[in-house]
């Protein structure tokens, strides 16, 4: 349960751009088009969590003027990154925990990779060693010569 929450945690840090106070309209509606946007994709599609980011960054992005708008309404200051991170975080957050779609993706991709271990921590078996080769013969066959008759 650790590892999935874990695994929730930073997918939300590192794909979502939030605010801190729920009560603002700008922030609520751009956490209802998100969502809408994410239920109208093809969801099947969605296997890892790089396909999860892409998803939600591309429907963020369809609707960036409500996310200055929202950052504006919490003075989030545009040239601090880190305020711009601790927002994001709030609002994935929120996002995940308010839209349906985004909280049954981020399970299914968090058992998923719980499930399948990253391929580079995978153990590689040995490769089997060759067998000796089998020298070619030095000796010349002998021919036999039929005598005509």
């Amino acid at each position: 349960m650790k590892k999935i929450l874990t695994v929730l945690f930073v997918f939300i840090a590192v794909n979502s751009f939030a605010q801190t106070d729920s009560t603002k309209k700008s922030r609520q509606e751009l956490i209802d088009s998100v969502c809408v946007c994410a239920a109208k994709q093809d969801t099947s599609l969605i296997k890892t969590k790089d396909d999860l980011q892409k998803l939600v960054l591309q429907c963020f992005m369809q609707r960036m003027d409500i996310f200055l708008k929202a950052m504006q309404e919490e003075n989030i200051d545009m040239t601090d990154a880190e305020a711009q991170k601790n927002y994001g975080q709030q609002l994935g957050m929120e996002m995940v925990m308010k839209c349906p779609v985004l909280l049954q993706l981020s399970v299914k991709v968090a058992s998923q990779e719980l499930n399948d271990p990253p391929k580079a921590a995978e153990k590689k078996t040995p490769a089997a060693k060759p067998k000796t080769a089998v020298k070619p013969s030095t000796t010349k066959p002998k021919t036999t010569t039929k005598a005509k008759g």
